[in-house]
């Protein structure tokens, strides 16, 4: 990654990204080009500054998603492998954003979800749910408990740094 006060440059085989280049302009905002999808997207510094979790048993996953936000230029990225480990860090750490797995043991992302909404401290954290699941019967599930985030794994870096931006704005 090579960075500069006006280009920053960004390509990452190991994780199939695709190459991305950011152009601050004045008020700090960064233009993402996706230059294989030709996708753009916008991502302001104060965007950049907040608190992202990620949830997930897969630690290739949890991985994979923390390097495409650092990438991406987001500061704050934790991860924790469980829903109730998820829970002590959101009553630690004022989060700005959970990114969570559907299906995981003991707490699943839909319970993890649930247990937020219940907690006046923590209810109106924006949540994005990842699932290896398009069953209708799930998404209806999502929709019908609150979630209105959903993107199917696998899924492309593009497609949820998108939806990242679009929930913190």
């Amino acid at each position: 990654m090579i960075t500069g006060e006006y280009l920053r440059f960004s390509h990452n085989v190991r994780l199939q990204a695709n190459i991305a280049i950011c152009l601050p302009d004045s008020v700090r905002t960064y233009h993402f080009i996706d230059l294989v999808s030709g996708t753009t997207m916008e991502l302001t510094n104060e965007q950049l500054q907040n608190k992202i979790l990620i949830v997930d048993d897969a630690l290739s996953m949890r991985s994979m998603t923390k390097a495409v936000l650092r990438d991406a230029g987001f500061a704050h990225v934790f991860d924790v492998p469980d829903g109730q480990e998820a829970l002590k860090l959101m009553k630690r750490i004022k989060v700005n954003l959970v990114v969570c797995d559907w299906n995981m043991p003991g707490m699943s992302g839909l319970d993890l979800f649930k247990a937020v909404k219940e907690d006046p401290k923590l209810a109106g954290t924006p949540f994005i749910m990842l699932t290896s699941s398009s069953e209708g019967s799930k998404v209806k599930e999502a929709i019908e408990a609150g979630i209105t985030a959903y993107i199917i794994k696998p899924y492309k870096p593009a497609d949820l740094l998108k939806k990242i931006g679009s929930m913190l704005s």
